[in-house]
């Protein structure tokens, strides 16, 4: 009975706990021309960084995933808590500029850049 208890808890942790995964393609830090960025991470995380006041500040925009028929449109899909769900991001086929069509709840006067353009390594 033990053995079988140990089986059930190691098939249910194998089941379902990968990690969310976006295209790599679309990974890394995109900028505008104020010193905004969005940083996209390889787990899906999307996130919005800005000075404010002398400080860089980050926030987490939320989860994204590719739009249903549309190969080139990720929105914004989690958490339900994020003001930001319904974000869309519009990607270049070469995966160099971003287009954002911002939703956030909390704020209406919050004034964010709406185009991006991939950070250059070099």
């Amino acid at each position: 009975m033990r053995a079988l208890a140990i089986a059930l808890i190691a098939a249910l942790g194998f089941v379902g706990c990968s990690a969310p995964s976006g295209n790599p393609k679309l990974v890394g830090t995109y900028v505008a021309t104020n010193a905004e960025s969005l940083v996209f991470l390889p787990d899906t995380r999307v996130l919005h960084v800005r000075v404010v006041d002398g400080r860089e500040q980050r926030v987490l925009v939320g989860y994204t995933a590719f739009v249903s028929g549309a190969s080139d449109t990720i929105s914004i899909i989690a958490p339900d808590t994020s003001p930001f769900v319904g974000t869309r991001f519009q990607v270049d086929t070469n995966f160099t500029t971003i287009t954002v069509d911002w939703r956030d709840l909390r704020s209406t006067n919050d004034v964010r850049q709406s185009y991006f353009h991939r950070k250059s390594d070099g």
